[in-house]
């Protein structure tokens, strides 16, 4: 029953609860700190990592979080998998976390950073939502993969991709300068939450 879930998750969502009120904080206040944070990363980024060819390897593993991407592997898992349920999870799994993103974003309407690597998005920036729906998606994965992949080393290789995924993509938002530190952090931590949450349910309703 959706009362069991909700019982047995109120520790994820008094979590949600508690960042929505941190999201609050910082987006409508902005300490000296977290500004001075974001200012640190981008001066760090800007003076000691940007290279022409990290440039390009940092767009292509940016896209790994986008529509393209998820859609992609969304495609392959319909062919090599014969549970089409993991397919249609992980859809509903990946709305659920682009709705949140969109939602925060419109809450907040952070603006982007002035410079960045690539063109701008069209949307607002706070949080990432590349690495919202990246942790949601991949970290999914990796927990289907590891229900239903039986041999140990392969498991452990995709994972081990899928890990460096979720590592990577976060990292690209802020290299390539469409996302201040600050942004990505939230990210993470929404992106956490939505997953666990998600899992959560998944196991409550027995539906893998």
């Amino acid at each position: 029953m959706i009362f069991d879930f909700f019982k047995q998750s109120r520790m994820y969502f008094l979590i949600v609860t508690i960042l929505g009120l941190l999201f609050f904080v910082i987006s409508m206040f902005f300490s000296d700190y977290v500004i001075l944070m974001d200012e640190w990363a981008i001066y760090v980024v800007s003076e000691y990592l940007v290279s022409d060819t990290l440039t390009i390897v940092m767009k292509i593993v940016t896209n790994l979080g986008g529509v393209l991407a998820f859609a992609s592997f969304l495609f392959v898992l319909f062919l090599v998998i014969s549970n089409r349920k993991v397919g249609f999870l992980m859809s509903i799994n990946l709305f659920i976390a682009y709705i949140f993103s969109v939602l925060f974003k419109n809450v907040f309407r952070r603006e982007r950073p002035l410079e960045m690597l690539v063109d701008k998005p069209f949307d607002f920036s706070f949080p990432s939502g590349h690495t919202i729906c990246s942790i949601v998606f991949y970290g999914f994965l990796i927990y289907v993969v590891s229900k239903l992949v039986k041999n140990v080393n392969i498991r452990r290789l995709i994972n081990f991709f899928l890990v460096i995924i979720i590592v990577l993509v976060p990292f690209s938002r802020v290299y390539l300068g469409v996302h201040f530190l600050t942004d990505v952090l939230a990210g993470v931590i929404l992106g956490i939450v939505c997953l666990l949450s998600f899992i959560n349910y998944v196991k409550i309703k027995k539906l893998l």
